[in-house]
């Protein structure tokens, strides 16, 4: 299931990419891989999309694991565009999986675009950057008795672009775009029209009442 062009908001792609993720990451996780070494800034970027300035980026992950009995989370920042809060990410996915009544490890890395123009490609065969791009785990073996549901990767750029055009805060854009990735994990299809406007109805929903609690 996967979305041609990046610039529909909330349709990012998702799908069983032909390599490994991890892998190419160079690492079982985003805590143990260093993004940027793998991007190239001057590949598939659309002509209107923007590449992050240069800078101190936050190589340390944000582990949610250590808080006992909810689902391990990790956010990695890689990119210095937005400033991204771990804790409330953290937050976000777990009440999210709560939500719909789900639970699981996730992974969430925040890159620019010419960091996710070259995941998009390289494993989706789609050029050009998108907001949101998910990789089921497929039930694989997690931490502390949670199955691994999978990583999301969210640009930035893309979440700075599009949040003028709704009339939204960046921050909230990208915070959307998790919760695209945590239902696209989850099962959720947005191919047809039908189920993409009740997934866009649903992420709406679980993000407005996530910001209000």
């Amino acid at each position: 299931m996967s979305t041609a062009h990046p610039r529909s908001r909330g349709r990012g792609d998702s799908g069983e990419p032909e390599e490994d993720f991890a892998a190419f990451l160079g690492g079982e996780s985003f805590g143990s891989s260093d993004l940027d070494d793998s991007a190239d800034s001057d590949d598939s970027a659309d002509d209107d999309a923007e590449d992050s300035d240069d800078g101190d980026e936050n190589d340390d992950p944000a582990d949610g694991a250590e808080s006992c009995g909810l689902p391990p989370v990790e956010v990695a920042d890689r990119q210095s565009r937005l400033p991204i809060d771990p804790g409330e990410v953290i937050d976000l996915v777990r009440y999210a999986l709560e939500a719909e009544e789900a639970s699981g490890a996730i992974e969430v890395a925040f890159v620019d675009d010419a960091m996710i123009a070259e995941l998009h490609e390289r494993f989706l065969g789609v050029a050009g950057p998108t907001d949101v791009i998910t990789f089921p785990h497929d039930d694989l073996p997690g931490e502390d008795g949670y199955p691994s549901l999978g990583e999301i990767v969210v640009s930035t750029d893309t979440a700075l672009r599009q949040a003028p055009e709704f009339g939204c805060d960046p921050v909230a854009e990208a915070y959307l775009y998790v919760v695209h990735g945590v239902l696209h994990l989850l099962g959720w299809d947005d191919g047809e029209e039908g189920a993409a406007a009740r997934m866009a109805s649903r992420q709406r929903e679980i993000l407005e009442g996530w910001l209000e609690g």
